[in-house]
């Protein structure tokens, strides 16, 4: 079994080790496009009702040659087009999506603030989710829900981030000490060091940079992290964030 996976908060890192133990891909660093195995797996976050960018990118490029194809999708409430649009890109290499499952984890969005005590339930829940979906792997379940929206909610869930809450105008308080964990975390190295962290245009909005700085120096918008927007995964160090990179 091979599973790919990407993460920001460290949540689908968290999965995808216990889905896949140590034989797990990150999507944003893969080099190789050519994969085969009995079983080919993905674990990522829902991103405004969809995959990631980085995701959608290595599935376009990536060739897959699988028996059973799974999904796990970790986010805040809702996978919106995520199955589906997996489930697309699969059926142009003519494969298919076999099985999928979300596991409702805390948000890292920031706009949408997971309460303390919902955090606790949710990460709590996540063993028994994911005993159950490495059975239903096991068994080659194949029961992968794809559901579609009658308009494109996607889309009107970027502009908002974007143009409402001002995600892409990024700002460095005088907080930054210049520790350059924003610039090694970033999956898509759209950071660099200067007088200040510099941001290019391949901004995955994993919200990484904001949720793993120390000194909680990075802004997105209207969007900066207090008490209770602070999240990143438990079980998941800082380090282990930027050794996926590499």
């Amino acid at each position: 079994m091979k599973v790919f996976y990407f993460s920001g908060s460290g949540n689908s890192l968290a999965v995808a080790k216990q889905i896949g133990g140590d034989a797990i891909l990150n999507m944003a660093s893969c080099q190789k496009t050519r994969f085969k195995d009995d079983i080919i797996g993905f674990v990522f976050p829902v991103y405004c009702y969809d995959i990631p960018f980085v995701m959608r990118d290595f599935l376009m490029r990536a060739e897959l040659d699988a028996q059973y194809f799974f999904a796990v999708a970790t986010c805040g409430s809702s996978v919106g087009y995520s199955f589906l649009t997996i489930d697309k890109l699969l059926k142009k290499k003519k494969k298919s999506l076999n099985y999928s499952k979300k596991i409702v984890l805390p948000d890292s969005c920031i706009a949408f603030k997971t309460p303390l005590d919902k955090q606790k339930i949710m990460l709590e829940k996540q063993d028994e989710i994911v005993k159950g979906i490495l059975q239903d792997i096991e068994n080659r379940k194949n029961t992968a829900h794809k559901k579609d929206k009658p308009f494109p909610i996607d889309k009107i869930a970027w502009w908002g981030m974007k143009y409402v809450f001002g995600i892409k105008f990024k700002k460095v308080n005088d907080n930054c000490n210049k520790c350059e964990i924003c610039v090694k975390i970033c999956p898509t190295k759209n950071i660099t060091m200067d007088e200040k962290p510099k941001f290019g245009d391949r901004c995955e909005y994993c919200f990484a940079c904001i949720q793993w700085c120390p000194q909680r120096a990075i802004e997105f918008g209207k969007l900066k992290v207090d008490d209770e927007s602070k999240y990143t995964h438990p079980s998941i160090t800082v380090n282990e964030m930027i050794k996926r990179n590499t």
